[in-house]
């Protein structure tokens, strides 16, 4: 389990930004709770990771871009979990999957 405390986070849903929040991840990767830090108990044993003064937001979608294989990494550095390549068609040249 890790737990990702001290962040502000946005979850999209219409709400206002939760400052000081909480989000346990299990070992699967998969939310298991989240919420205010005062609310969310961390497990004994739990990696912590502090994110004082960041921000925790769903992932971002790049609806039309050029796509190529090296590109990925940083698609997700800066938030972009979904992309949708329209440089062509899917293939080796672009670096897409068939």
């Amino acid at each position: 389990m890790t737990a990702y405390v001290g962040a502000t986070l946005w979850d999209g849903s219409g709400g206002p930004p939760q400052h000081d929040a909480a989000i346990l991840v299990d070992r699967s990767g998969h939310i298991a709770r989240l919420g205010p830090a005062a609310a969310v108990t961390v497990p004994r044993g739990a990696a912590v990771m502090p994110l004082d003064g960041r921000w925790i937001i769903p992932g971002l979608v790049d609806a039309h871009a050029s796509v190529a294989r090296w590109m990925l990494s940083r698609f997700l550095a800066y938030g972009v979990t979904a992309v949708r390549g329209v440089g062509g068609a899917p293939g080796p040249r672009c670096g897409c999957a068939r």
